[in-house]
């Protein structure tokens, strides 16, 4: 299935309460439009190493990393996750298809084994911060002991009422949490039992969440052609982007602002440029945000601009632009690795 947000579940009622839920006690968010797949073989490092620029070899079982897919020029394509669930196999996890299809093409080709698991599994993600305490009523007491030990982008398998999950603690809301990995077949059972204790949430939520907390979307970021240093994310990339023809070098800036267009589940336009001159603001993301009480939004500028340069929307459709912290909320990035409530 392709990646479009228009065709997500939007929200369960009130996408605002949904995305209050998760700031402040625990929302539940089905992830199942993501895509997956697994490569094994002594070879496993190889495959993944003609897909993705940042080195794997030294992860240790039970990591994750987050990993960015791009063209052979070093422009951005994708992000994605990689799981190192035993010493010879990885999992990936990417909202673009083609990325699961490379991997088990590449594998091929270097004689090592791959499966595109999407369709045996649904993705659930609990974010905020009593995330542990809605899944512990459906653990052992020694599940629960493992999970509470687990740490940030790590991942672990166990039972969830029953039922083998894998799970790993990370998110895309810039809040503490997990994602679990659910047999397809005991999906609906294992929502439900969450669903008693986290509040459902929709995508309009989850969009609203990662642009306060300044991730990327990439069907919007990446909608340019942009390296990863643009975008903040160079510590994830070993490529070096650059192309004479797209100078002169923006970077990715988080803005309030007034918009006069609906902003929920907002995509920028197929006519987009990189922004050209100081002041111009290329919007890539916006959303009506609880923490900021308005519109919120990612967007290019150019690196090289004068202190409190006034930015304008040359698609009209943003005013009164501010340039602010980018995260929005949580700037130090302190909340998905604290404590459990």
């Amino acid at each position: 299935m392709a990646f479009d947000i228009r065709k997500f579940k939007a929200h369960y009622g009130d996408a605002n309460a949904e995305a209050t839920a998760c700031r402040e006690d625990v929302a539940l968010f089905d992830f199942s439009f993501m895509s997956r797949g697994t490569v094994s073989g002594p070879r496993a490092g190889d495959v993944l190493a003609r897909l993705i620029s940042r080195p794997l070899t030294d992860m240790d079982v039970g990591a994750i990393r987050y990993c960015l897919r791009e063209a052979e020029d070093g422009h951005l394509l994708a992000d994605l996750t990689v799981w190192r669930t035993d010493s010879e196999t990885f999992e990936v996890m990417s909202g673009r298809p083609d990325d699961i299809e490379d991997l088990v093409n590449v594998a091929s080709e270097l004689g090592q084994v791959a499966y595109n698991l999407t369709d045996e599994s649904r993705i659930f993600a609990l974010q905020g911060p009593q995330s542990f305490n809605a899944i512990k009523p459906m653990l052992s007491p020694h599940e629960a002991e493992r999970l509470a030990n687990l740490n940030y982008f790590r991942t672990m398998e166990l039972k969830l009422a029953s039922v083998p999950v894998r799970i790993g603690r990370l998110g895309y809301t810039g809040e503490r949490g997990f994602e679990l990995i659910v047999p397809a077949n005991e999906a609906v059972r294992i929502w439900s039992g969450l669903a008693e204790r986290a509040r459902p949430a929709g995508f309009i939520a989850a969009d609203m969440l990662r642009i306060e907390a300044g991730f990327v979307l990439f069907v919007n970021e990446f909608v340019l052609p942009v390296g990863a240093h643009e975008v903040g994310l160079a510590g994830f990339s070993t490529s070096n982007f650059s192309s004479t023809s797209l100078q002169p070098e923006v970077e990715l800036i988080a803005f309030t602002a007034k918009a006069s267009c609906d902003v929920e589940l907002f995509q920028p336009p197929a006519t987009i440029q990189r922004p050209k001159k100081p002041g111009e603001l290329t919007v890539t993301s916006a959303c009506g945000s609880v923490q900021a009480k308005g519109v919120l939004g990612l967007g290019y500028a150019l690196k090289e601009r004068n202190a409190g340069c006034s930015f304008h929307d040359p698609n009209g459709q943003f005013v009164n632009i501010r340039n602010v912290t980018r995260p929005y909320f949580d700037p130090e990035k302190k909340r998905p690795r604290g404590p459990w409530c």
